[in-house]
């Protein structure tokens, strides 16, 4: 079955969603949420919640999709506990590490694995099935050939409206080294929203995306074998969830007819209109470049300025707290509000900033829309039987989907009557007075002998008991049982020492290689660089470099360059396949963001090396347990963010044969921007200072912006003469992350 996934962050948006149509809500519990930032569900609400998703016959998934420290892990696996004991549909964890280990623990478990555990591939959703995933969430930039083929292996849920993380989702630290709150434990600053010169040009917001829209394109999504369509938007009104899901349930299920459109959907949240995304490749509108805002939509032009007040041309029928914004060449200039219903042909408003006649004129608060979506009422079908006898007690029954749910008999007897005796039309009267029971009665069974009068107390009790039972009976829900979770971490103690480079030119290691040397190329089609990279390797231990994005047409250019190499370094889940495929040996990297032991000691089982996530302060490494036998990213460039899109908007005059851009921010702080080729450009975004700290028994360095001299300088130097070569920071193994 097709399933239509709404988001909830807080209760009155999970009522909306259902009553609007969502076949399922997600939903996050106060702690452990890649949205902290909603209000999230108290165990109180999660339990009313799930009461009313059952009756109306919903799914609800749980997500505690944050990464989790070594301290935290006890917490963690109370919230999972709670979770199972109150009945929710799913679990859906970024970890896919730790979920292994969970769904050991808990067989009876439903596992989905967040986007922010990146798959995006074959070889991921089947390491993720192995692992006892029964879904996986793809990474929103995921090609539409690529989504065809997970389906044949998984269920798979896919975006298709909502906000567009511009970094690979779960592999973003701009927001982490920026201030300290991390987007992968769900307090993310949205540093991608603020204004960057790229290359020199003037400031816009070159990395910001439009909103994901994707209603003309949800048949092929069908076609492809999607099991579930995402909405996002934990952190959007009541009112843009209902407008969301009217608008895709009348596209899903057009034999329904439901009343919904994208004019509304454009009314309630509209970041600069919307785009396609990644699926059906970069489109023009994909980067939002001038307005981050809600823009709503285009109800008109301006006819007069008087004043404080405006008079526009519009056939939009303003109501008084309807709310606007005033737009001069794509950039908003001013606000403007209604402040009293409407009469003549042009609209008056009460206008703040600037204004002009002829400026555009959006709706962003339609007050009449929004209470529509507001007071939508969830209904359940119910057919119900109802038999009476004179002088006998009633007796009524309630069925859903033809199965009985409840029955229910009179307090009393019916005696005859001796005036207008009891009718079916009386009945029917009665029990369609559902009492606040998301409750219609379909289809009546009505069985009356003799004469018998309808007491009216009678009747409305026994229907209250009918429809009291049903709802408890519809709102069981499955509740798994586990007590309580113990997993015990451990750790191969390794006491050797290594050092681990990740670089592009190794030029600076001739006649003096580090122990590993892990080749980064800006193009893996350049046969030339990797003869290169063995000449200045030799005697080393050699690894190949496997980025994060990969599609069918990445890993077969992949392939045909790891003759020569001693194993593979990567970024992807699909990496622990490859290396078995290819039979080299496997180096889980910093970018799989193991936080805690437990993740370390599956990762440790699958791979020859590993590292632990750069989101770890020294003492929180020390925690887990690994210390000794997990590397440690401790010197040089720090990759904050991948862009599976073109920041240049495809326009490869701008691009040029640099392989090293820069973003430039307002304080005057600058972002390396490196490109990769493989089947097409990938782009990574470098942090403004450099990492450097004392190093660990296995330490990784990362020199991919530095040619030879400065990484020779900077591989031999000192932690204070590291200084001296660059702009530094400690990072996270100092600074705590939230």
């Amino acid at each position: 079955m097709i399933e239509l996934l709404a988001p909830a962050g807080n209760i009155e948006s999970f009522y909306v969603a259902v009553n609007n149509g969502a076949n399922a809500v997600y939903l996050g519990l106060k702690d452990f949420s890649a949205r902290k930032n909603a209000d999230n569900f108290s165990d109180e609400e999660l339990i009313t919640a799930l009461d009313y998703a059952k009756v109306m016959g919903v799914k609800v998934y749980c997500a505690l999709n944050t990464l989790v420290k070594q301290s935290e892990l006890q917490d963690f696996f109370g919230a999972i506990v709670k979770a199972c004991s109150l009945g929710v549909d799913a679990i859906i964890l970024q970890d896919i590490f730790l979920g292994k280990l969970i769904k050991k623990e808990i067989p009876d478990l439903e596992l989905h694995l967040s986007t922010q555990a990146g798959i995006n591939n074959v070889e991921g959703a089947l390491l993720a099935k192995k692992y006892g995933f029964s879904r996986v969430i793809l990474a929103r930039e995921t090609p539409i050939a690529e989504i065809k083929k997970i389906t044949k292996i998984i269920e798979t849920e896919v975006f298709i409206q909502g906000a567009l993380c511009t970094s690979f989702s779960g592999h973003c630290y701009m927001s982490g080294y920026a201030g300290g709150n991390s987007g992968n434990r769900g307090l993310c600053k949205q540093p991608c929203r603020r204004t960057y010169s790229l290359n020199g040009a003037n400031e816009n917001y070159p990395i910001c995306l439009a909103d994901l829209s994707l209603g003309e394109r949800i048949n092929e999504l069908i076609d492809a074998g999607v099991t579930s369509f995402k909405i996002e938007g934990r952190m959007r009104r009541a009112e843009y969830v209902g407008a969301s899901v009217r608008y895709y349930r009348g596209i899903i299920y057009p034999n329904e007819k439901v009343d919904g459109d994208f004019s509304a959907l454009k009314r309630t949240y509209n970041r600069g209109d919307y785009t396609e995304g990644l699926a059906f490749k970069q489109d023009k509108k994909f980067i939002s470049s001038k307005i981050q805002g809600h823009i709503g939509e285009s109800v008109g032009t301006i006819k007069k300025v008087l004043g404080n007040r405006i008079l526009v041309n519009s056939n939009h029928k303003a109501v008084k707290g309807d709310c606007f914004k005033i737009i001069a060449n794509g950039l908003e200039v001013g606000s403007a509000e209604c402040a009293a219903p409407q009469k003549a042909a042009l609209t008056e408003l009460v206008y703040k900033g600037k204004a002009e006649v002829g400026n555009e004129v959006r709706i962003t608060t339609d007050v009449t829309l929004n209470k529509e979506l507001l007071s939508a009422v969830g209904v359940r079908i119910l057919d119900v039987e109802f038999s009476v006898a004179e002088g006998c007690k009633a007796y009524a029954k309630a069925f859903a989907d033809g199965i009985l749910v409840a029955e229910s008999v009179s307090e009393s007897a019916f005696p005859k009557a001796t005036g207008t005796p009891l009718t079916a039309s009386a009945v029917k009267e009665i029990f369609n007075k559902v009492a606040g029971y998301p409750f219609a009665v379909d289809n009546f069974s009505i069985t009356i002998d003799g004469a018998p009068f309808g007491v009216r107390s009678v009747m409305n009790s026994l229907r209250r008991d009918l429809y009291d039972r049903a709802y408890k009976k519809l709102s069981e829900r499955k509740v798994i049982d586990v007590g309580s979770i113990e997993i015990q971490s451990s750790a191969s103690l390794k006491t050797n020492k290594a050092v681990a480079v990740i670089a592009e030119d190794f030029s600076f290691a001739k006649g003096n290689a580090p122990d590993i040397c892990i080749f980064a190329p800006s193009d893996y089609n350049d046969k030339s660089s990797f003869e290169r990279f063995f000449e200045f390797t030799q005697g080393a231990e050699k690894y190949l470099y496997i980025p994060s994005l990969l599609c069918t047409e990445d890993i077969s250019i992949i392939a045909k360059r790891i003759a020569g190499f001693d194993g593979i370094y990567s970024e992807n889940p699909a990496g622990v396949s490859f290396a078995k495929q290819w039979g080299v040996k496997l180096f889980i990297g910093v970018d799989f963001n193991l936080f805690n032991g437990l993740s370390a000691s599956v990762a440790s089982s699958e791979a020859d090396r590993y590292a632990l996530s750069k989101e770890l302060t020294e003492r929180e490494i020390h925690q887990t347990g690994h210390d000794n036998s997990a590397f440690v990213f401790t010197r040089g460039d720090i990759k904050v963010m991948e862009l599976g899109y073109c920041p240049y908007g495809k326009n490869c005059s701008q691009c040029k044969a640099k392989n090293i851009g820069e973003l430039c921010d307002y304080a005057g702080r600058k972002f390396p921007l490196r490109r990769i080729k493989l089947s097409r450009c990938y782009f990574e975004v470098y942090n403004c200072a450099e990492l450097i700290y004392d190093d660990f028994n296995l330490s990784i360095y990362n020199f991919v912006l530095h040619g030879e001299n400065d990484a020779r300088a900077r591989y031999r130097a000192s932690v204070k003469e590291y200084r001296n070569l660059a702009e530094t920071t400690a990072g996270h193994l100092k600074n705590k992350v939230e």
